[in-house]
This record gives structure tokens, sequence and C-alpha cells, in this order.
């Protein structure tokens, strides 16, 4: 199942609320890690702290 922005990958993209969604309930674990990807509620907290 993927999501876009532009909801045009197939009938299961349900485009930038699923986005959101995963962003929010997203906890990154050892996959993430061997990834080494950003925590998503990380990014999320410093944009909202570079806004203030």
């Amino acid at each position: 199942m993927t999501h876009t922005i532009s909801q045009d990958s197939g009938v299961s993209d349900f485009g930038d609320k699923r986005l959101t969604e995963f962003q929010n309930q997203n906890k990154c674990g050892a996959r993430c890690a061997q990834l080494e990807l950003k925590k998503l509620r990380e990014d999320i907290e410093t944009d909202k702290e570079e806004e203030n």
C-alpha cells in the first residue's frame, strides 16, 4: 500500500491524510535505525518549534 500527496499511485492511495496519520502514529524501531532514518516525531516537533 502506498500513499502519495497526488493520490495517483492506485486505488488504495489515500493521499496526504494517510501520510499525516502515518507520521503521527509511526514508532521508529530497529529497521529505521538500520536504514539510518530520522525519527518522524522529532521532525514534526522541530518544525513546530521553528514556526514559533
